[in-house]
């Protein structure tokens, strides 16, 4: 009777896989992509708002390394009717699992009931609080003006910049690190502002808040019981709130914005 033998590299190398350890565990994917959407001007007087939330949201996804994750930023349209059409778009894709939204229009009480069941936070203040059932505020709850948009030379042009404004915000001044981190995502990408910082933060927050998680109610569960030490502080929510949120006052003096104090 003939017997095949096997070459002796074939019978080395089979009993070096029985011998090798088993794989580590890997931590489970979404076996479709999750998308976080981005709402906020990206046209007209306040664009600056959009542009600098947009670069920091691609810096804090790449830095988090989750491949997973798709960032889909939207142009508000510079109206509440067009901002509310857009939220609800963003609330009809069954892919799109929280969203971040900056600007007016963006965060008007009318926009986030157009969130639907869509976990939404807001990153700075705006004069608004959080009035949708699913919608959180990364501010300190400011709801008069001088507001977050002060922070953009656009919104100061009807002001007598002669005159030193002051207002408070929870949102940090970039370090020379963040700046030249944030510069490096883009060539056209604009000097960052404050609200840079604190809308990197809300991005890498939620990814943390999203891990294992495929439903937006799992999702609002997980924004509602994340803790996340970022640029800005520590960020956890209570009542759609941030709990001890910092106060920074600034004072915009001849155009140019200037950190008084922090607490």
């Amino acid at each position: 009777m003939h017997v095949k033998v096997l070459p002796l590299t074939v019978v080395l190398i089979a009993l070096l896989a029985a011998c090798a350890p088993a794989a580590p565990p890997t931590t489970p994917t979404p076996s479709t992509p999750q998308r976080i959407a981005l709402l906020a001007p990206f046209e007209g007087q306040y664009r600056d708002i959009g542009y600098d939330a947009l670069y920091a949201a691609r810096l804090a996804l790449a830095e988090a390394g989750v491949g997973y994750i798709e960032l889909m930023p939207q142009d508000d349209g510079g109206t509440l009717e067009t901002a509310s059409a857009r939220a609800q778009a963003f609330a009809t894709d069954p892919q799109v699992i929280a969203a971040l939204a900056l600007g007016y229009v963006a965060v008007d009480p009318g926009t986030q009931f157009s969130f639907g069941d869509l976990p939404v936070i807001i990153v700075g203040d705006w004069g608004t609080q959080p009035v949708g059932p699913n919608t959180y505020i990364l501010g300190w709850g400011n709801t008069g003006f001088p507001d977050d948009s002060l922070f953009y030379p656009s919104t100061r042009v009807n002001l007598q910049d002669a005159t030193p404004l002051t207002f408070t915000s929870s949102a940090a001044m970039p370090d020379a690190d963040f700046i030249a981190r944030y510069a490096a995502t883009d060539q056209f990408a604009p000097p960052p502002t404050p609200l840079a910082t604190l809308t990197y933060d809300a991005m890498r927050f939620l990814v943390q808040a999203l891990a294992n998680v495929s439903t937006r109610e799992a999702a609002a569960t997980g924004i509602e019981t994340t803790r996340y030490a970022g640029i800005n502080g520590d960020i956890h929510f209570r009542a759609h709130t941030w709990m001890g949120a910092p106060r920074r006052e600034y004072r915009v003096e001849n155009g140019q914005l200037i950190l008084a104090s922090s607490g």
